[in-house]
Order: C-alpha cells, then structure tokens, then sequence
C-alpha cells in the first residue's frame, strides 16, 4: 500500500513538472514498449510461478523445487539478454512503428528513451521473479518494504534532478529504484537462507515445468501487452497530451487495483492451490467467496466516491498550473468510466486466477485472449467515432462480457458463487445510482475548497454504504459490527 501511495507521489510529480506535455507522452510510451517487451516474455512465468512452486513443493520436495527455480532464474535472464540484443538493433524501427502521430523530431526523442530504458529489462525481471519466490514462502511484506524503500529515494532523485536533467530524470530515479530493489529481495533471500544462490547449476529441463505450465497464458498475455501499446498508439493521433491524460486518469484504477492484484496473485492463488490440492473444496469456495465480495464492496465504494468527488480529486491532484481546465475535465470523466471498467477486471481476474488454482488454465487463457482481441477490435473500429473515450468503453464491455463467461463457468463446475454476484452487484447498483443522484441534486450546489468537499462527499457516504449493507443482509456487516464492539470493549476499559 505504502509502495502505491509513493506512485501517487510520482504522478503528482510528474503532472507538477511536465503537465499533459509532448516530453511525457513520449517517456510513457518508451516505458511502455520495454513493459510489452518484458510482458510479452515472462508476464506469464511471473503470474503462474507461485502456483507451480507451490505444487512442485507439495509432489517433488523442496529441495527439487528449489533446484528448477533456480533454472528458471537463469534461463529468464539468458533469453532476457537476447530479446534486449535483437531490440537495440530494432529501436528505431519500433519508434516509427508505435508512434505513427508524432513528427520526425518527436520519434527522435522517443527512440532515445528506448534505448536509454531497454537495459531495465533485466533489472524488472530479476525483481519480479526473486519477489515471487519469497512470496512462495509466504514472505509478502518483504518485496513490499524493499519496494516502499526504493520508491523512496526514486521520489527524491526525482525531484533532485529534474531541474537539471528534465524528463530523463525520471529514468534515472526508474533505475535507481529497481537497482535498491533488487539489491534487497537477494539480501532477503539469503537472510530466509533460501538456497537459490548457493551454485549456478542449470538444466533447461527443470525449468521446463514452469513454462509449460504458464504456456497457455503465453498468447493473452501477447495481446494484453499489444493491447496497451495500440492504446498508446492510437492515442498519438489524438494530439499533445493525450497519452498523458489517459495515463493521469488510469491512475485512480490502477493504484487500488494493483492492491487487489497483489492480493489475488500472492495470497489467493498459494491458498486455492493449497486447498485444490488438499481436495478442501469447502474451504475453497469459502475463501474465494469471501474474497470476491470484499473486493466488491471495496470497489463499489471506490466507484461511488469517483462518481461524487472525481472532479474534486482531479483538482487536488492535478492542477498545478502545467494542465489546462479543459484537460482536467477529460481526466476527471475519464476516471469515473475506468472505475466501472475496473469492476469487470476485478471479476475477470479473480476467476481467472481461481482456474489456475484449479488447474484449469486453458479457460483463463482463452478467456482472456478473446477479451485482449475484443478490446484491441473496439478500439479501432470506434476510435474515430468516440475518441478519447473509446478506451474505458473497450475495458468495460471485453472484460464485462467474459467476466460472465468464466462466472457462468464456475457455477456449473463448482457452485456457491452465483447468489454472491447477484446480491453484491445490486449493492453497487443502487450505491451508484445514489451517488449519481446526490452529485446531480445536493453537491451541485455546495461550493467549497476540493478538500473540504472531498472529506464532506466520504463522511456523507459511509452511513448510505453501511445502511445498503444493512438492508442486503451482507456477510461484511458482521464483521464490521464485532470490530466496532471490540473496540467499544478496548476503550471501556481504558478510560471507565
């Protein structure tokens, strides 16, 4: 969490100093063509390791499970150095290619950042995949406090260098963060005396487990990737700034959805896998009920809050001076229509990584290929009719319909899921359509600071949650109430 609100720092940052500019479209799309790159190789290794590990552990041993993670390391960073040799002979080429908007001078630059970015490849994978291990050994706060540390001193590198070295300051605290990083997952797992280091032994064989288990995730995760560099593509025609604009509203999603993220693929997936494997099917469906509903009301409270304040948010965050109002609005629209696409996201992902869990990954994977392929489709069929907002359109529609395919799915093999979707989605249903009409006929005439109305639209949201939840009958309730009689008990005792 603590990692997250430090991007939020960063972004802060970056719309402080470089606005919606061209310089910033350009560093974000350099960034993202070294993420598809690295994506496209291992994003399915990453996501899948912890799963496999897990099995491995339970059916070979420790030991051998060790021995093949260590193949793997070494394996992702030999093919990491070749795909870095064949994209330092191709950067300009992959300049023209996915900035087809901006002008001759433009390219220049972005194919520089390319080059000055693509050695980062080695350091993100080497990060991700000694991250997962110690997550393997339910070591989770570690990587996050070794991040939280390098965010850090790459916030204050940031705001050191930027008056010197403008845009490219940003790679360079980039760097220095993944470098602290890396340097603290080994230190762990020397310290958790995971054997990992203890010789350079390789076998292509023992590594082979891990790819073929994440194969089937190799094509979505291809066009996942292609998908969030046509976006960036698309977005050069719409002119200066738009990248930005899109990247500034993605960012109200995409902090709160990396926090669920890292809760499904760390902490869910190794208990599913745990008890698909223990045959504790009970326990199985009760966990993932328990965490689809959390996660529901979290975003469902989330959404409604973007409904009433987003333009408030935007304000605070945001203007500085470096972005005109009429950007602000984009931004601010833009975010209320990514918050509902992050419900089909959150729906998609929970049950696709519960298929994992089940060993049934050729249902994630196909799934999640059709909904890359539908988004990529609706991007540039209604491009020119939507513009801008063609892009959380897209998200929404792809990932809604198969969200419903894989729920559809599960509730006929396994069951004790559909009662939970139905009463939870009537939850945020009629939240959101109260913040709606609150924002349209009470906060529409209330003119304060951003802040102050902010704190006034939470404090007026939390009775109308509690009181849906109430009326649902919701598990949460319960748990709400014990904490807070809990907590009556604690200060009973402290001041009576």
């Amino acid at each position: 969490m603590l990692r997250l609100i430090f991007t939020l720092v960063t972004v802060v940052l970056s719309a402080k100093y470089f606005g919606a500019s061209i310089e910033r479209d350009m560093w974000i799309l350099a960034l993202s063509s070294v993420t598809f790159i690295q994506g496209t190789l291992w994003g399915p290794v990453n996501e899948t390791f912890r799963a496999k590990y897990i099995f491995i552990k339970e059916e070979e041993g420790e030991s051998r499970a060790i021995e093949r993670a260590r193949s793997l390391f070494i394996f992702t960073n030999v093919v990491t150095l070749l795909g870095f040799i064949c994209f330092m002979f191709l950067h300009l080429q992959s300049a023209n290619l996915i900035a087809p908007g901006n002008s001759d001078a433009e390219i220049s630059q972005l194919d520089f950042m390319l080059q000055i970015l693509a050695p980062s490849l080695f350091l993100t994978q080497a990060t991700l995949l000694l991250s997962s291990i110690l997550n393997a050994y339910n070591i989770f706060y570690t990587p996050e406090i070794a991040g939280f540390i390098s965010s850090i001193l790459n916030i204050a590198s940031f705001i050191l260098l930027v008056p010197f070295m403008g845009i490219y300051s940003l790679a360079v605290s980039y760097y220095l963060g993944l470098i602290v990083l890396l340097v603290m997952l080994i230190q762990q797992i020397r310290k958790q005396k995971i054997p990992l280091f203890s010789s350079l032994s390789f076998r292509l064989k023992d590594s082979m487990p891990y790819l073929i288990f994440a194969l089937p995730f190799f094509i979505p995760y291809f066009f996942s990737q292609l998908n969030s560099i046509s976006e960036k593509s698309l977005a050069t025609n719409l002119g200066t700034g738009s990248i930005s604009i899109i990247d500034y509203s993605r960012k109200f999603i995409d902090i709160p959805m990396s926090v669920i993220y890292s809760v499904l693929s760390t902490i869910m997936i190794p208990v599913l896998s745990q008890k698909f494997a223990q045959n504790e099917m009970t326990e199985f469906k009760k966990e993932l009920r328990e965490t689809f509903q959390l996660g529901l009301i979290f975003l469902g409270s989330f959404i409604s809050i973007l409904i009433l304040g987003a333009t408030d948010m935007i304000n605070i965050i945001y203007n500085s001076g470096k972005i005109d109002g009429k950007s602000l609005d984009t931004i601010s629209k833009l975010s209320v229509l990514y918050g509902f696409s992050s419900l089909a996201i959150f729906c998609f992902s929970i049950f696709g990584f519960t298929f994992i869990s089940l060993k049934k990954n050729k249902i994630y994977a196909t799934t999640a290929t059709f909904a890359h392929i539908a988004i990529i489709s609706i991007n540039l069929i209604f491009f020119k009719e939507l513009g801008i907002y063609i892009f959380p359109f897209s998200l929404l529609t792809a990932y809604f319909l198969n969200s419903a395919i894989l729920i559809f799915k599960f509730h006929t093999e396994v069951g004790g899921i559909l009662r939970s979707v139905v009463i939870y989605t009537i939850f945020i249903i009629i939240l959101c359509l109260i913040s709606y009409c609150s924002k349209q006929y009470i906060f529409s005439r209330i003119h304060y600071h951003p802040i102050i109305l902010l704190i006034l639209k939470t404090f007026f949201l939390v009775p109308i949650i509690l009181s849906i939840m109430f009326l649902l009958r919701l598990d949460e309730l319960k748990i709400i109430s014990n904490s807070f009689q809990k907590l009556k008990m604690i200060l009973a005792k402290r001041f009576l």
